[in-house]
């Protein structure tokens, strides 16, 4: 996956986690480290332009989404088209345990990434 793509599949993932809003995302549970003008790090910031989105790379971005997700599928009915791509292509215990045992976040955010587009498509 190329830059693009992942910047791309990152505005999509704050997207549905309700999070973008042109030009940054405001993100109040992940924070960077500002530097002043000497060098040192002076304040920290949850504001987040695209590129700097985690959600590819970090446990700690790409979970709360896995939960928000759980929470959405909680209101459908098992035989919804949706909650069945979230139980075999997400969830699916032979997938996501390997993946995180083998600490293969780029399999599950692949994962997340499609169920979103699917999930999108269909709302």
């Amino acid at each position: 996956m190329n830059r693009k793509e992942i910047i791309e599949n990152n505005k999509l993932i704050a997207e549905f986690m309700g999070v973008a809003d042109e030009p940054y995302c405001y993100i109040p549970e992940h924070k960077i480290r500002i530097s002043d003008e000497n060098g040192e790090y002076a304040e920290t910031s949850s504001h987040f332009q695209y590129d700097e989105l985690q959600y590819h790379s970090s446990w700690n971005w790409l979970m709360p989404v896995i939960k928000k997700y759980t929470d959405k599928m909680n209101d459908l009915q098992y035989d919804d088209e949706l909650y069945i791509c979230w139980e075999n292509e997400i969830l699916h215990s032979n997938y996501i345990l390997s993946d995180i045992l083998n600490n293969n976040i780029e399999s599950i955010y692949n994962r997340v990434v499609r169920f979103i587009k699917r999930y999108n498509k269909n709302k």
